[in-house]
């Protein structure tokens, strides 16, 4: 800490010490270090997306509770332009002070189900989601685990001292036990397959068509390597849990390439009338 360190804390707490304006969805700002996101990436493509991104994420978004969450989704089905969605969770229905209370299998389908019919009332004709798996927590501990937190201690010792006060972003995972380790990541793989089962299941929108990734953890790390980069420069470093700027990043990278070579066409042609609205509208690079 030191002067002016909590010179931004109001807003910091409105956006519950994230940081949405940075995200691999919708960054926009131009920051110390290299900021991709898929907004930005579909803005150069076309200065019509100029301003046109939302963000629905909370602290703690599981696929429960986000029925609340996502009816923030601000779109004009009869008079809006297709939206191209994504769903992302990553771990909450594993996470929790409780390293036992995990979502069960056949509620996670039915929550998501839920959410994409839902979806299917509000998004115009003709949209896209973009469908994530759960990430692979083994990582976090795997790579932190012994080394020095902030706080001059350990991670492993950061993790027993929440553990013990219950208050554990996630307990599965942040935990020096292996065996509750592995049970958390062998939930977590199940819940993936339930939206390969709904896939499977044939299980079509009347307003949107749909497709799924697993979580590309393994890729994204092995990108920090080929960079030289440490490992742990993908973690929050405060939490110990959380992706980092950087690993949002990678994200947005990795995703906007599946995205034009699996379905070039749900992000479409460069408009050519790019640098005419540049120019009108006074309009700037973001990268």
């Amino acid at each position: 800490m030191e002067h002016g360190t909590f010179k931004d804390l109001l807003p910091r707490i409105a956006d519950e010490l994230d940081l949405p304006h940075e995200s691999a969805y919708t960054a926009h700002t131009t920051t110390t270090y290299p900021s991709h996101s898929i907004y930005k990436k579909l803005r150069k493509m076309n200065l019509c997306n100029n301003n046109d991104y939302q963000n629905l994420g909370v602290n703690g978004g599981a696929s429960g509770n986000s029925w609340d969450n996502i009816k923030a989704l601000h779109r004009d089905q009869a008079t809006d332009h297709p939206v191209l969605f994504f769903l992302e969770l990553i771990g909450n229905d594993v996470c929790g002070s409780n390293p036992f209370a995990m979502t069960k299998p056949a509620e996670f389908k039915a929550n998501i189900l839920r959410l994409l019919n839902w979806l299917d009332t509000k998004l115009p004709k003709g949209s896209h989601v973009v469908i994530l798996g759960l990430a692979d927590g083994d990582l976090l501990y795997e790579f932190l685990g012994g080394t020095t937190h902030p706080l001059n201690v350990t991670y492993d010792q950061v993790y027993t001292f929440l553990n013990c006060l219950r208050i554990s972003p996630c307990a599965g995972w942040l935990n020096t036990d292996l065996e509750t380790r592995l049970n958390t990541t062998r939930r977590a793989k199940i819940l993936s397959q339930m939206y390969r089962e709904i896939i499977n299941d044939g299980n079509t929108f009347k307003n949107f068509d749909y497709d799924y990734y697993d979580f590309p953890t393994e890729e994204i790390f092995k990108r920090t390597l080929i960079e030289n980069r440490a490992p742990r420069e993908m973690i929050e470093p405060c939490d110990g849990f959380h992706p980092s700027g950087t690993f949002n990043s990678f994200l947005a990278d990795w995703l906007w390439f599946q995205v034009i070579s699996d379905h070039p066409q749900w992000v479409g042609e460069e408009n050519p009338h790019n640098p005419e609205i540049k120019k009108l509208f006074g309009l700037k690079d973001l990268e």
